[in-house]
This record gives C-alpha cells, structure tokens and sequence, in this order.
C-alpha cells in the first residue's frame, strides 16, 4: 500500500507480519523515504512488480516464504536496490556477514534509519 507522494524521496518497502512491527519501521521511514507495506511474500512480490524500489527491508521470516529468498528475488530483480533484514535475533553489526545487513527488530531501528538515510540521493541523509 502506497504510504506518501513525495516523488524526490526514496521508495522503501517494507515486509513484515506483524502489523505493529511494521507499523513501527514504516513510520520511522516514512520521515526520510517514501514507504510501501506488505504483510507477506506475495504482496512484496506484486508491488516489486508493480514499482522500482531504492530500498528494500523484510522480516527474515514470514509464514509464505523466506525473507533471505524475496532478497535473493529483488537482488536480480531491481539490481540497484538495496536490501536489509530484520530478525528477532540479536543481528550484529550493520555490515555484517551475508549479502544484506541484518538489523534486530528490538533496539535496531536508529541503525536502520541511518542506513537508509546513507544511501546514495537522499537530501539530507546521516
């Protein structure tokens, strides 16, 4: 679902379960990007389809799939984007092993915001 309508912003998707995680993560966001929500795979799936995507950040685990594969999907999709994971688990550093950074979902929204307002085009960024 479409969240603003600032065409200078980056579009940031946002994949989640749980409503008031994503809630949480899309509100942060939606003060430096322009945010997009899906509850599952298959959402993200069609807005990936539907829309091209500067960043783009999924719960590591949703009942329809794995997050590290709609990562796999978006690297080769819309190769320019970059992507981030958030997990239950206490992720480590932001530039941490694997191909996308990993953020806890419980004290990591700072780290995620700054990563995000560090990429490339945003006005003001960290």
């Amino acid at each position: 679902m479409r969240q603003a309508v600032n065409r200078e912003a980056l579009r940031v998707l946002v994949v989640d379960e749980d409503i008031i995680i994503r809630h949480f993560f899309a509100r942060a966001l939606r003060r430096h990007a322009e945010v997009y929500e899906a509850s599952r795979v298959v959402e993200a799936c069609a807005l990936l389809e539907a829309t091209t995507f500067d960043v783009v950040v999924s719960d590591e685990h949703l009942s329809d799939g794995s997050g590290r594969a709609l990562m796999a999907l978006v690297r080769v999709t819309q190769p320019g984007c970059r992507r981030a994971l958030m997990s239950n688990a206490d992720a480590g550093d932001a530039e941490g092993e694997g191909p996308e950074p990993s953020f806890p979902k419980v004290g990591g929204l700072a780290r995620l915001v700054a990563w995000v307002r560090a990429a490339p085009g945003v006005s003001g960024g960290a």
